[in-house]
């Protein structure tokens, strides 16, 4: 049963951050509610106030960010459904797999009210965004009475359902740095009903510019992220570190890139649901590298992918 509350609707970052300030613990702020009221539901959260931030403006946007060294960015604004994501052409255009995946985020119902503000703010360690949003390298931007300030998604997320947000705090949008057009990225996870208990976000990035005559058959950067097995999503340096000075052949970045999963995995798991996620990310890569070579990459790519499927089951 839902215990009776306040329904607060400030116009202004600035008057929901007071809101926020005075109310204390008795208070929370408010968007889509899809966890927040289910909590309430349970009893488990006793809420006498509601700061609802729906009405607050660029809140509910969806934008250019600001520009990067990397080019441009993309701001997506904390009162922005999973559907808006879903369906957004701007979203669409510079980061197709972040339109995918808010298709596939819950239900349709949860999607129509939903936000991705709630759900980095609610740090839900099955959470599919914060997963692939950090190989996006994602930042948050936070609002008080102090001021703004950003903070890197990996430094937001502190724990399960612990997050740097100050009790005076609104996060008001969060901003990612899309691919070029020369990267072939995939996200899968593998479920229960509608929870994943593990997820990967891989990004390999292939030498030369689209479009352009390509120097080799070479990955100049890959970023990696796990998430939905252990307390927070976790990006894995160590991968992008390693590929970077050598720029190493495809089949020996993905043969890094799974024995880093996999010791992960066996660290938080029991080791037997790598090998199925291993072969359904192999199976997406190769699409996504197929249609690269299509714009001029070279056939040994396929071939590298088809040497390490060999390994991996031999």
């Amino acid at each position: 049963m839902l215990r009776p509350f306040t329904l607060h609707r400030p116009e202004t970052a600035e008057e929901a951050c007071a809101l926020l300030a005075e109310l204390g613990e008795d208070a929370a702020a408010y968007a889509g509610g899809t966890e927040l009221l289910l909590l309430m539901k349970l009893d488990l959260l006793r809420l006498r106030h509601l700061v609802d931030v729906k009405r607050i403006p660029r809140f509910g946007e969806i934008g250019p960010g600001p520009r990067a060294t990397s080019g441009a960015r993309l701001t997506i604004g904390a009162a922005v459904t999973h559907r808006a994501v879903e369906r957004s052409p701007l979203v669409g255009a510079r980061c197709p797999l972040v339109a995918s995946v808010a298709r596939h985020v819950a239900n349709v119902r949860v999607r129509n009210v939903g936000t991705v503000g709630g759900n980095l703010a609610f740090a839900d360690p099955h959470s599919d965004l914060a997963t692939l949003f950090l190989t996006l390298d994602a930042s948050v931007e936070l609002v008080s009475p102090r001021g703004r300030r950003e903070l890197p998604l990996g430094d937001f997320v502190r724990g399960p359902w612990e997050t740097a947000r100050a009790a005076d705090e609104l996060l008001a949008s969060v901003t990612l740095t899309p691919w070029g057009g020369d990267t072939a990225a995939a996200y899968v996870k593998f479920g229960v009903y509608e929870r994943p208990t593990l997820a990967v976000a891989a990004a390999l990035r292939l030498d030369g510019t689209a479009g352009a005559q390509r120097s080799g058959d070479r990955i100049v950067d890959a970023r990696l992220a796990i998430g939905c097995v252990g307390p927070t999503p976790v990006r894995l340096a160590d991968v992008v570190i390693g590929v970077l000075p050598q720029k190493q052949h495809l089949h020996f970045v993905v043969w890094r890139i799974f024995q880093s999963i996999e010791d992960v995995f066996l660290r938080w798991e029991d080791g037997v649901i790598a090998p199925l996620l291993r072969d359904e990310l192999l199976q997406l890569l190769e699409v996504r590298l197929v249609e690269l070579r299509r714009q001029h990459v070279a056939p040994a790519l396929r071939d590298a992918l088809q040497v390490h499927r060999g390994i991996s089951t031999g």
